[in-house]
């Protein structure tokens, strides 16, 4: 009856064991999956965060399209003030009428002349603004990748948007050129306009309306060539913020390039993590059925030996060899289990 009851113990601490070894295992690959599935996480978390950063540089694009194409409007309209402008100075020309008006309207004409030199400056620093601008778009690297859709013909369009913005930047110069070369020659025809004063003096009264509506219009002029000298500063600030934030963009896209390196390069180790902790989950799976299948032969054993102790009661001698050779088989067992 003692036997008999040992050999319950032991079946029952070989079933624990058996119980929490597998339980460990089973905790070992929820900790697996666990950390797979936040590893996933991340990598998903880095190429949203890629999609963002490539839809925020397109939205940077856009803007420096749209910013680009306010320049040209500003040259334009200057182009079109220095046409106005052309026809004021003829019809004060044709409106100088005594020697009074003379030096009144040469000093208009110096004013215009000081307000066209600080647009050709301005047009100078914006041009340059420009170059910079052309130079570090060129610089621009894009990383390689899916998110990325052919970067390199993006950037050629947006070189070839940009040289045309400089030929039309030349075709400005060319024309302000001009208008300095006609300058000279208005003021020489306002000299000859002073030799026509005493010739000029019956007109004077006729003429009073028209030269006050002339330096009206004039005054108009200027005002209008201040507006466009704002104009032309709040634009060069605006590309100055434009290239901070190119500048801002290439040093987050290279951010984003090393950190998907790292994503990949910590993918592939917890790919072969997992399939490690596969192959080991298998051999002890294994492991765990040959164990199972032992404890059902050894119990099979159990129940054939108390069998055979029951129907032997009566031969004490030959029980008790079988008892011990029971016990040597069950001590062999146990070392095999010890041992797997």
């Amino acid at each position: 009856m003692v036997l008999f009851i040992k050999r319950k113990v032991l079946r029952r601490n070989w079933r624990c064991n058996l119980k929490d070894e597998k339980d460990s295992l089973m905790n070992d690959l929820s900790r697996s999956e666990e950390k797979a599935a936040l590893l996933r996480d991340k990598l998903s978390l880095a190429v949203k965060k890629g999609k963002g950063m490539v839809q925020e540089r397109e939205n940077m694009k856009q803007l420096l399209d749209e910013k680009n194409a306010s320049v040209q409007n500003l040259t334009l309209e200057l182009e079109q003030l220095e046409v106005t402008l052309n026809d004021y100075k003829n019809a004060n020309h044709k409106l100088s009428t005594d020697a009074d008006c003379v030096p009144r309207l040469e000093m208009d004409l110096n004013a215009i002349k000081e307000q066209r030199d600080q647009l050709e400056q301005f047009l100078a620093e914006c041009n340059t603004m420009l170059q910079r601008l052309i130079e570090s778009i060129e610089s621009i690297t894009f990383p390689e990748g899916p998110a990325v859709e052919e970067p390199a013909e993006k950037v050629q369009r947006l070189a070839g948007y940009i040289s045309e913005c400089q030929a039309a930047k030349a075709q400005a110069q060319q024309e302000l050129e001009m208008v300095k070369e006609e300058s000279i020659t208005k003021s020489d025809d306002l000299a000859l306009a002073e030799n026509k004063i005493s010739i000029l003096i019956d007109e004077k009264e006729d003429v009073e309306v028209s030269r006050a509506a002339a330096l009206m219009e004039l005054q108009k002029v200027k005002e209008e060539a201040s507006r466009l000298s704002s104009e032309l500063a709040e634009a060069h600030k605006t590309i100055q913020s434009l290239e901070d934030s190119i500048s801002q963009i290439q040093k987050n896209m290279s951010f984003l390039a090393d950190e998907k390196c790292m994503a990949q390069v910590g993918r592939t180790d917890l790919e072969r993590e997992i399939e490690k902790l596969k192959e080991e989950a298998g051999l002890q799976a294994r492991k765990l059925a040959d164990a199972s299948s032992s404890i059902k032969s050894y119990e099979e054993a159990i129940s054939k030996a108390e069998n055979t102790i029951s129907a032997l009661s009566g031969d004490r001698e030959d029980a008790v060899r079988e008892n011990l050779d029971l016990k040597s088989r069950l001590n062999s067992c146990m070392e095999e289990l010890g041992m797997t």
